[in-house]
């Protein structure tokens, strides 16, 4: 038995730190079933479309294509009753406010247009590629099987994990991208910031 988590409340929280150098993170809250492995596997593809590799939406335009940022990432947690979605990013202080506007603006274009087939496709195959990769690791394997028998109470089969991942479609990431509302979100800053100016960007 668990304490279940609190209800999503978006927080704005700004360290003001005299700094070059910023590091922010946004974290959503999906609204999937975490109990369904199948829903499961399809955040994790869209967390890897859209910043989980160098091939990622975040990844070419925040940083290859604008130059706004040093490093770029987005990652998903699926805990026992609420799954997260965290975009993280390391960037020049004056180009702070910038990406994250463009992030949330991305976050919005998935929610609204959904993935290609393309970016499905390529994601897919990185995610399961990297997690056939980790599974050579003995100590991988017995922190999955931990996971899943602790979190989940499921069947330890690193094999039907990878499976998933494989078999995720383009339906099912785009209806993962609908579950995201990119409006509700919360923020932690640290650098020579103040909450006023991401409260702009939200209010636009």
């Amino acid at each position: 038995p668990y304490e279940p988590a609190p209800d999503f409340v978006p927080t704005t929280l700004v360290e003001e730190r005299d700094a070059n150098q910023s590091h922010l993170r946004m974290s959503y809250r999906p609204q999937i079933d975490v109990e369904d492995p199948k829903e499961r596997a399809a955040l994790s593809i869209y967390s890897t479309l859209l910043g989980g590799s160098m091939g990622s939406r975040l990844f070419d335009e925040i940083r290859e294509q604008r130059g706004l940022c040093y490093s770029v990432s987005a990652v998903d947690h699926a805990y026992a009753d609420v799954p997260i979605l965290q975009l993280s990013s390391g960037l020049d202080s004056t180009k702070c406010v910038e990406a994250y506007t463009r992030m949330r603006e991305i976050v919005g274009e998935l929610h609204a247009d959904g993935p290609t087939e393309d970016e499905v496709q390529r994601a897919r195959a990185y995610a399961a590629g990297r997690r056939v990769i980790a599974f050579e690791n003995t100590n991988v394997v017995a922190r999955y099987a931990a996971n899943q028998a602790v979190v989940y109470g499921a069947p330890i089969d690193p094999d039907l994990s990878i499976e998933r991942l494989d078999a995720v479609t383009l339906k099912e990431v785009a209806a993962v991208a609908k579950k995201i509302d990119p409006e509700q979100l919360s923020i932690a800053v640290v650098g020579p910031h103040s909450a006023g100016e991401f409260a702009q960007v939200q209010a636009r």
